[in-house]
């Protein structure tokens, strides 16, 4: 069985890529805490994202969010720019869950504001119900 599930905060604002066939990608390194003791060590996990998930993903999460990615793990060979032969593991993610607000919160947060500015503060007996 190849599975995984992770909870860590992303590391980086997310920029969302469409392949040559019209998929779309994210990419990012996820912050995951061993939270052992007083030391509190951070491994940075690579994470893909596929399609809807991907597009939801960058338009309400940000650097420093908060997520839980449930997934499998893939390992690819390449070439590097030095001509070395390289490996890496990344968790192609099957499942995101938003854990904090997020971009969300914020523009709510906003569009509340604005709102509120438009319609001035009402009293209670200005309200038809």
């Amino acid at each position: 069985m190849n599975s995984v599930t992770l909870i860590g905060r992303i590391g980086h604002d997310l920029e969302l890529k469409t392949t040559q066939s019209g998929k779309s990608v994210v990419s990012f390194n996820l912050a995951v805490s061993r939270g052992f003791g007083k030391t509190d060590e951070v491994d940075w996990i690579r994470v893909t994202v596929w399609e809807k998930t991907a597009e939801n993903l960058v338009a309400y999460q940000g650097k420093g969010d908060q997520i839980a990615v449930t997934g499998r793990l893939q390992t690819r060979e390449y070439v590097d720019k030095e001509d070395k032969k390289r490996i890496q593991t990344v968790v192609v993610a099957g499942f995101v869950e938003f854990l904090s607000g997020g971009k969300t919160r914020q523009q709510k947060e906003v569009q509340g504001d604005a709102l509120t500015e438009l319609i001035g503060e009402a009293e209670d007996e200005d309200m038809p119900f």
